[in-house]
């Protein structure tokens, strides 16, 4: 029979040894260190019976304190936000060019000359916040001695990039409404309330419009169209006043003696193809009444 002191005896100088070999080695599981009588026993095993014997009943066991982590840097303070500047409302008449600056009639310049004077006052506008992500300019397209003059809303993406206006999609659909009234592109006027793409093809704001639209009233100024085709809402609203296209297609208005027609834009047209018979009646009023001019009637 074994004697429990014996064995307690033995079980102090393996612990003694241990430690020894972990103060002086540094290593605690190095094989060939370990008493053979307890090397059937597991490493946590043996971690307890170190406990017991450093630490008898009645004393607490210390526990291992968890090294102290670094604190983590402080979060950089957000960014102030810019404000945003409010639009400073512009009135028309602070707009220049007005309708007959540099653009006198009895100068002895043709309407193309007094045009081309036009250009690089518009080609260099600045007045409205249209003008930072413009890629070009759109002044206008057509015939400077055109009896019809177009008015669209502003160019898009295509239009942008090219400075010409109604040159996508819906441009092609226009085409297509001149030649059916027996004229070609070369022969009319075509221009925009803006001349600058706005942002997502989003309507132009009226502080854009309005900054604007003296560059179009001196384009009329100087074409002298016998009449003008308001095309969309936007023109509408801008020329008249009026802000319904379903209600005012159709319908004659008038600019300074220049009678003038309502009809819905080509881009609405695509979107909106049973509305082609209507907008086909409109044109047929206008193509009336300019035969009717040019014959020296109204």
């Amino acid at each position: 029979m074994t004697n429990p002191h014996d064995e307690y005896h033995k079980l102090v100088r393996m612990v003694h040894d241990k430690l020894w070999l972990e103060s002086h080695l540094g290593n605690t599981d190095a094989p060939g260190l370990i008493w053979p009588e307890v090397e059937v026993q597991t490493s946590s095993a043996r971690e307890a019976m170190i406990q017991k014997l450093q630490h008898p009943q009645g004393r607490p066991v210390p526990q291992r304190q968890a090294a102290p982590q670094p604190a983590p840097p402080p979060r950089p303070a957000p960014l102030p936000s810019m404000p945003q500047a409010l639009p400073q409302l512009v009135q028309i008449s602070d707009c220049t060019p007005e309708p007959g600056d540099h653009l006198n009639a009895d100068s002895g310049l043709t309407k193309q000359e007094r045009l081309h004077q036009l250009w690089p006052i518009a080609r260099d506008c600045t007045r409205c916040g249209l003008h930072q992500g413009r890629q070009t300019v759109v002044f206008a397209d057509g015939s400077a001695e055109a009896d019809l003059l177009f008015i669209g809303e502003g160019p898009g993406y295509d239009e942008d990039r090219q400075g010409i206006p109604f040159v996508g999609s819906a441009g092609q659909l226009l085409n297509k409404i001149i030649t059916a009234m027996g004229m070609r592109r070369e022969e009319v006027f075509i221009a925009n309330i803006v001349k600058c793409h706005p942002p997502n093809n989003r309507d132009p704001q009226p502080v854009e419009a309005k900054t604007c639209l003296p560059f179009l009233l001196a384009q009329i100024e100087i074409v002298q169209p016998k009449v003008i085709c308001l095309l969309g809402r936007i023109p509408l609203q801008y020329m008249t006043n009026e802000k319904s296209i379903m209600r005012s297609r159709g319908r004659w208005f008038e600019y300074k003696g220049i009678p003038m027609m309502a009809t819905y834009h080509p881009a609405f047209l695509l979107r909106n193809e049973h509305e082609k018979r209507n907008c086909w009646e409109d044109m047929k009023q206008v193509k009336a009444r300019l035969e009717a001019l040019k014959a020296g009637g109204e």
